[in-house]
């Protein structure tokens, strides 16, 4: 039992993540000899990749491996499971130049705290998620574009704090439950 151990710890040493790329319509694998650097990257696009609350990408010791990316300017993490943002956020406060993030179709039903780790954020992308308020979100000082469009907020006094926003220039908050007047 211990030589399988130490075989799959020396496998998963050796073992390296294959670098796709698309070209006119055909998946081509970039060779491993060439060097990739990912310090000039300005938008990073994870959508479909099934990232949850456990994934990768969560931060370990605090530091989150988005935080190397230093010129990232965009962030679309939609289209996944993500319930939990606090540990896959962590370390974003080091990103100044972080003015986007899309979170669209996840599992997200509050964000208390996001203020802490997205504080720069022009724009945020929130549509079809469940979420039911915007606390968090109305301490996001430089935010100019607010989606949450698709989500269960009930109540004007569910998102009346967004009106502090001094920056807030574009706010969508259609088919939430909200928007259904009864007569």
């Amino acid at each position: 039992m211990g030589c399988l151990c130490s075989k799959a710890n020396d496998i998963a040493k050796s073992t390296r993540f294959h670098l796709r790329y698309f070209y006119r319509g055909t998946s081509r694998c970039i060779p491993r000899s060439v060097q990739v650097s990912f310090e000039k990257m300005t938008h990073l696009k994870l959508s479909f990749c099934k990232i949850d609350e456990l994934s990768k990408l969560r931060a370990k010791n605090g530091v989150s491996p988005l935080s190397s990316l230093v010129r990232l300017k965009s962030l679309n993490l939609s289209h996944n499971n993500i319930k939990d943002y606090k540990g896959l956020f962590s370390g974003l406060t080091v990103l100044a130049n972080l003015e986007k993030i899309d979170l669209s179709y996840n599992s997200l039903t509050s964000m208390p705290e996001c203020f802490l780790m997205l504080g720069n954020i022009k724009s945020l992308l929130l549509t079809s998620n469940k979420i039911t308020h915007s606390s968090g979100i109305d301490r996001l000082w430089s935010l100019e574009k607010l989606s949450l469009d698709g989500n269960q907020i009930c109540t004007l006094k569910d998102v009346v704090g967004l009106s502090k926003l001094p920056c807030l220039m574009d706010l969508d908050v259609k088919e939430n439950p909200l928007c259904k007047v009864s007569v």
